[in-house]
């Protein structure tokens, strides 16, 4: 009997898990659209979705901002570590998103990055949602700080998605 439960219990798990991960991915006709964007400064390259835009924002950083959406941006920063220093790095974009966007929470479920994240908060405030999602680069001397911004309960937080998990950073 509890074995039935098990079985039942995980198929359910698996096809909402399966259901979840169909909602973000991005109309084939979205993917076939997409240019390669690369940073002329951080070493790394990303499938730009149409109607977004890759910038060169600061030193050290690079946002890509909706054209059609004047909430929906993204800001990406490749940070040289070490393995001393990693934890404090962490710690510090943290100390940083909070400073920007208020009390951040931990979100529980990062099915949507499909890049090996050391971490990831949300903020909220009355129109908006702030994400920060900290990414293991394949280098162990660099993390991918990423902050994204979305107007609540905005579709345009798939494509950000998208444009995440196409990131791929140079060899260092």
């Amino acid at each position: 009997m509890i074995y039935r439960i098990v079985i039942v219990a995980l198929f359910i798990f698996t096809l909402s898990a399966l259901q979840t991960k169909t909602n973000i991915l991005p109309l084939a006709s979205e993917q076939e659209n997409a240019r390669k964007g690369t940073s002329s400064h951080q070493g790394f390259s990303i499938n730009v979705l149409p109607d977004y835009e890759l910038q060169k924002e600061e030193e050290g950083k690079d946002i890509i901002f909706s054209t059609h959406s004047p909430h929906t941006w993204m800001r990406i920063q490749v940070l040289e570590v070490d393995t001393a220093n990693k934890l404090t790095s962490v710690n510090t974009a943290t100390s940083t998103f909070e400073e920007q966007f208020g009390k951040a929470k931990m979100i529980a479920d990062q099915h949507h990055i499909k890049k090996p994240l050391i971490t990831a908060f949300e903020a909220y405030t009355d129109q908006e949602k702030a994400a920060l999602y900290i990414v293991k680069a394949p280098s162990k001397a660099q993390i991918l700080v990423i902050i994204t911004n979305i107007k609540k309960h905005s579709p345009d937080e798939q494509e950000l998605f998208t444009m995440i998990n196409s990131i791929q950073l140079k060899e260092r």
